[in-house]
């Protein structure tokens, strides 16, 4: 049986409203990097179908038979909805959603801005697959929204650790 909301303490009602922040921004990273994905497999039909270069196919199993680091970034989805599940359940809050965003956000911005290999998925690669235009555009904003949204919810848990006085 839950309490009446007037009864609740101002700690209760803090905690309980930094909880629905946190799993506001954490369902939200979880939409960009579905929309994200998608796009990884949008360019990859595009690369094969408009003969691009094969190190702009950032796409992989299961949408190809081959195994890339895209299969292995479909892994994210393991931090993602378990931790919104277990949020809601109270069983992790800001330390988790704070090592989440650490983890989540050096793996796109690494992916995406650090020049590693000519396969280094850049911006540009993202903006010329689709030949510039509406789709490439549309692309790179779905790169900076999710380093925007893995951003906020990194802050969030930081001020909720502060906020809640988190061990």
């Amino acid at each position: 049986m839950s309490t009446p909301p007037e009864a609740r303490t101002a700690q209760e009602r803090e905690g309980s409203a930094t909880r629905r922040r946190l799993l506001a921004a954490a369902m939200l990273v979880t939409v960009v990097a579905v929309l994200h994905h998608t796009d990884h497999v949008i360019r990859g039909n595009l690369v094969v179908a408009n003969g691009l270069p094969e190190a702009w196919n950032h796409s992989g199993w299961p949408f190809r038979e081959i195994v890339t680091p895209f299969t292995a970034s479909l892994g994210v989805y393991l931090l993602l909805v378990p931790g919104i599940v277990l949020t809601l359940m109270r069983r992790v809050g800001a330390n988790y959603w704070i090592a989440t965003a650490i983890v989540l956000g050096a793996i796109v911005v690494f992916v995406h801005f650090v020049p590693v290999s000519e396969e280094t998925e850049y911006p540009s690669v993202i903006y010329s697959t689709y030949e510039g235009g509406v789709g490439g555009i549309l692309a790179l904003m779905d790169v900076f929204a999710l380093v925007t949204a893995i951003t906020v919810l990194g802050v969030l848990a930081v001020r909720a650790r502060r906020r809640l006085k988190v061990p």
